[in-house]
């Protein structure tokens, strides 16, 4: 890396490089119109560019040629050379003046360079000299909590990202008391720099469990679920109940009234609760909140949906079993359905565990599926204690696809699905096939739009690897498989992406989370992930045909040339009709329940016309994209007797 070149207004500095100090930790280098400074800290490399005076005003540029074969990406105010957590990030620029006035500037990549742009406005009123600094680092983790003792420890941390607000939500428990933990949360950007200060969830006198997290995109709000233990004394003697609470954080920080979505009802071993987000913006958006609850003997589920307003859809029951448990949501509904999984124990014929699922529309209704309303994932033998019972479900990918994991206990491994929205899945494939040694691990999955992210505890590391399905050869394979050090032994890890209920289709970085104790020390620790790119998101190919459930009438073309940068791709329809059109944007799945049996399969603006033209920028960083396009004819058809839909189309960049 070296100072190529340095530009104010339409001044070309000279430049006349040569080393004047080193002191050991850092050195100086002279290029004459300017003094780069370099130094070593504890977090990274400063680097640092001095300018004690300027032949005049103007946009000022710094450009750095780079020599390198490692992968360049772009991060949200810097760049990223490298993949999965063996990279080094080039971040953002502080921009100083004399008077300690400031403004940031991100670093960009153009033409093989990093390239550093301070505004006009900036350098015509700065007060000399002028400093740019921006800082050199290898990935970190954050402790965003720490504790000491019995009580006060930190753990169960859950976050979500808003794609509108670029920002995380981060919620944790603290301890202060033996029947008494507390909830808080934070607001962080990208970089996991918080935003304002750590607000109350609740710190009452009642013990609050098991905080969940989720954004709902068309309230511009989160939704903090928990049960709230309360202690009672009984005819029968004293009982303990649970409340399962929900409080709405709105964008600019407010903490809404607590909410009641299930009354007290008793309690029975450790409280099982997941809440799922909303990506859409219309409507005022939704969260699914679901929970067990002891009935008799036996444990049941039940959900309801929660409304930006605080409204509420009746408590229903789940078509699960007298012995289920373990619940899972996924964190986003991908627009349209919510898929909840859990497990259950039977006895017949054969003793057995068995891990199920459901869908959930947008009106609280169990959606029929190709087999049956509720889906069975797999029936595993019971051998003993057989290792974890937990079954994990992440959000789905742009293709509205789910990936379930749970473990085997007759084979020791655990197993890996794919789940379409109609319930249709892929053979189980084994996850020590792809990472060998993984075992049964207690896991959590999630995706970056395009490939999964497994996660999950190993003593004082974090185990994770990469998962990726290649519909055209129907098989799993790992794109990364790597151990994240903590310090700390681990005891609960939950992973989010910043794809998650946002309507991009760029991949983006995953952040793993975990809380660690040992002894008498706690944390709650966060670490950015960048999933390596190089490994090509394959879906069979670079086009893929997605059926819409109502395309006699209408076929849609596309060119056969594959989508690259700076390209164009064309599509064209059979119709000639005026009122024919296209939508183009990112995958979607938008069933039109109710309406007819179409579905839609693009989000995004419509376009008039039976020919499409769409240029793709001549950007690197577009590759990994998914663009998806789907046509329509107003002439007559089978949605609502008037429009016919072609299917969808989604071309993958290379």
């Amino acid at each position: 890396m070296r100072l190529e070149s340095v530009r104010v207004g339409e001044l070309d500095l000279p430049l006349e490089t040569r080393k004047v100090a080193d002191d050991g930790d850092g050195c100086v280098l002279e290029h004459g119109a300017l003094r780069e400074h370099l130094e070593l800290r504890s977090d990274g490399i400063e680097q640092s560019f001095h300018f004690k005076d300027l032949p005049t005003r103007g946009e000022l540029t710094v450009r750095l040629a780079v020599s390198t074969r490692l992968k360049v990406a772009a991060l949200d105010d810097g760049l990223c050379f490298g993949a999965g957590l063996h990279t080094l990030n080039y971040g953002g620029s502080l921009v100083l003046d004399a008077l300690g006035k400031s403004i940031s500037c991100p670093s960009q990549w153009i033409d093989g360079c990093v390239q550093i742009t301070v505004p006009p406005e900036f350098v015509a009123a700065a007060v000399l000299p002028l400093v740019i600094d921006p800082l050199l680092s290898a990935p970190k983790t954050w402790a965003l909590g720490l504790g000491a003792g019995t009580n006060l420890s930190v753990d169960a941390p859950d976050f979500a990202y808003s794609v509108a607000l670029a920002s995380w939500l981060l919620v944790w428990r603290v301890q202060v008391a033996s029947d008494d933990r507390d909830v808080y949360a934070r607001r962080f950007d990208p970089s996991w720099l918080h935003i304002g200060s750590a607000q109350a969830v609740d710190v009452s006198t009642s013990d609050w469990l098991t905080p969940k997290v989720a954004w709902v995109a068309g309230a511009g709000q989160w939704h903090i679920v928990a049960h709230q233990r309360t202690h009672a004394s009984t005819i029968l003697g004293p009982q303990v109940y649970n409340t399962v609470c929900l409080r709405r954080w709105n964008s600019w920080g407010a903490v809404g009234a607590k909410l009641t979505v299930a009354d007290h009802h008793p309690f029975g071993g450790e409280p099982q609760i997941a809440i799922g987000g909303d990506p859409v913006t219309v409507s005022g958006g939704l969260s699914l909140v679901a929970w067990w609850r002891i009935s008799g003997f036996s444990p049941l589920v039940l959900y309801r949906l929660v409304g930006a307003d605080g409204s509420m859809t009746t408590v229903r029951l789940l078509p699960a079993g007298p012995n289920c448990e373990n619940i899972r949501v996924s964190k986003s509904n991908g627009g349209t359905r919510w898929l909840v999984a859990w497990s259950e124990r039977v006895s017949t014929p054969t003793s057995a565990r068995e891990f199920r699922g459901a869908f959930i529309d947008r009106l609280g209704n169990v959606v029929p599926a190709a087999s049956g309303s509720s889906l069975l994932f797999a029936s595993v033998p019971t051998t003993g204690s057989g290792g974890p019972t937990e079954i994990s479900v992440g959000s789905p990918d742009l293709g509205g696809v789910h990936t379930v994991c749970y473990p085997d206990s007759g084979t020791g491994s655990l197993r890996v699905r794919r789940v379409t929205s109609t319930g249709s899945m892929t053979p189980p494939a084994s996850l020590d096939a792809l990472a060998t040694g993984w075992g049964l691990r207690s896991t959590v999955v999630e995706t970056d739009g395009t490939r999964t992210l497994a996660l999950a505890s190993e003593g004082s590391f974090l185990r994770a690897v990469l998962l990726a399905y290649d519909s055209g050869t129907a098989a799993w394979r790992s794109d990364d498989d790597f151990l994240v050090p903590m310090r700390l032994p681990t005891n609960e890890v939950v992973v989010s992406s910043r794809f998650v209920g946002g309507p991009t289709a760029s991949a983006a970085p995953f952040t793993i989370g975990c809380a660690a104790a040992h002894s008498t020390l706690s944390v709650v620790r966060v670490v950015n992930y960048l999933a390596p790119s190089t490994a090509g998101l394959t879906s069979g190919g670079s086009y893929q045909r997605i059926p819409s459930g109502c395309s006699e009438d209408l076929e849609i073309e596309h060119t056969a040339a594959p989508p690259t940068p700076g390209s164009t791709l064309r599509f064209s329809l059979s119709t000639g009709h005026l009122g024919s059109g296209f939508f183009v944007g990112t995958p979607a799945n938008f069933p039109l329940d109710g309406i007819c049996a179409c579905a839609l399969g693009v989000d995004g603006p419509v376009l008039v016309g039976n020919h499409l033209d769409v240029p793709i920028p001549p950007d690197p960083n577009l590759v990994g994209v998914t663009i998806a396009v789907q046509g329509f004819n107003l002439e007559g058809g089978p949605c609502l007797g008037q429009v016919s839909w072609s299917d969808s189309i989604r071309a993958e960049i290379r």
